[in-house]
């Protein structure tokens, strides 16, 4: 564990069923913090770790007009904090930064640049502007200078040019953790737009200025049905949906040593695929005879370079009729299969297994 630098155990990737994100703790701050559009319509969400680690978070405070938001989550104390760049050191044009997060869903990465713009007005609101290469994924992550300080939280890319980035300015951050440690709040809330009143979740109207509250933002997007059939199956074999959810339409989960990925494939089937072992380095004739004969029905092995698969594959359209039951089934078989086919290839076949970190 070592041999990350402190900033990577002080960031995470934040998954919906629609999508991902980051998110990192400052300041001993008892909340990860990220944008609130990463995890718009969605209450609870899952947190991983730079090792790998899920756990469940619940969105505990939302400002929809700044873009934040903040998680609750147990023992985030045994996480390293990041610290804020000093407000007095006003960060420059040409300041070297570096963003932090996890694009496209994809592992922990680093991406340097420098600030184009450090005082870009967009209808109203200050933004930091960086070419630092940023992509979906990115947004909610934290930018740092060449000391590790926080200088900003990255929102948004221009989507018509490459190397167009926008992240809101560290002071923005810090007087929101402030304003809300001075509420010394112990319910969910979201942040009036017209007085900044703290609302609790519970109320549909200000009780401060009166207005309005949109209450669609403070609700759980409904799943779709094929979302909700897929983790009906999770369910079924004790694996807690939302740690599953990698976003839209794709789940992944450990069954013993065996890592289980399901998504769909050019929009026509289900599939649900794991890894289990290598191809042995002597008597692949075996190997292949045994794999050849199809012995795991409904499921298949196969090889794809030097790995040997398990999967089950379904028509979409199959879903949605009397076979219904019987997918569900085999999702969850599947999982346990592939437990126990990599314990078998292994010992009968010298297979090595795929470990996953």
């Amino acid at each position: 564990m070592s041999n990350h630098p402190i900033y990577e155990k002080s960031v995470f990737k934040i998954k919906t069923a629609l999508q991902s994100g980051s998110g990192f703790i400052l300041n001993d701050f008892p909340f990860i913090i990220t944008n609130y559009h990463v995890v718009e319509g969605f209450l609870h969400v899952a947190v991983e770790d730079i090792y790998h680690n899920k756990f469940p978070a619940e969105v505990f405070y939302m400002n929809t007009e700044t873009d934040i938001a903040f998680l609750k989550a147990d023992n985030l104390n045994i996480y390293q904090s990041l610290h804020a760049r000093d407000i007095e050191d006003k960060i420059l044009i040409k300041d070297r930064i570096q963003a932090l997060g996890y694009p496209f869903g994809l592992p922990f990465s680093i991406t340097e640049g420098i600030v184009s713009n450090n005082k870009l007005n967009i209808e109203g609101q200050n933004y930091i502007q960086t070419d630092a290469a940023l992509n979906p994924g990115n947004s909610g992550g934290p930018l740092i200078d060449h000391k590790g300080q926080l200088v900003g939280m990255v929102t948004s890319k221009f989507r018509q040019a490459d190397h167009v980035g926008f992240a809101i300015p560290m002071q923005v951050i810090v007087q929101e953790v402030n304003f809300y440690l001075s509420k010394n709040v112990q319910e969910k809330s979201i942040k009036c737009a017209y007085c900044e009143h703290l609302i609790s979740l519970q109320q549909e109207f200000c009780e401060n200025c009166g207005v309005d509250i949109d209450t669609s933002k403070l609700e759980e997007k409904p799943l779709d049905d094929f979302a909700n059939f897929i983790e009906q199956a999770l369910n079924e074999l004790g694996v807690q949906p939302i740690l599953a959810r990698e976003g839209l339409d794709e789940w992944s989960f450990y069954q013993g040593s065996s890592l289980i990925k399901i998504f769909i494939q050019k929009n026509k089937f289900l599939y649900a695929v794991s890894s289990i072992n290598y191809l042995p380095n002597s008597d692949l004739e075996k190997v292949y005879t045994y794999l050849l004969s199809d012995p795991v029905k409904p499921f298949r092995l196969s090889i794809h370079q030097n790995q040997i698969y398990i999967s089950f594959r379904a028509h979409m359209s199959d879903i949605y009729s009397d076979l219904s039951q019987n997918i569900q089934k085999n999702i969850a078989q599947l999982a346990i299969e592939a437990d126990k086919m990599d314990d078998f290839l292994f010992h009968e076949f010298n297979c090595p297994k795929i470990i996953l970190n």
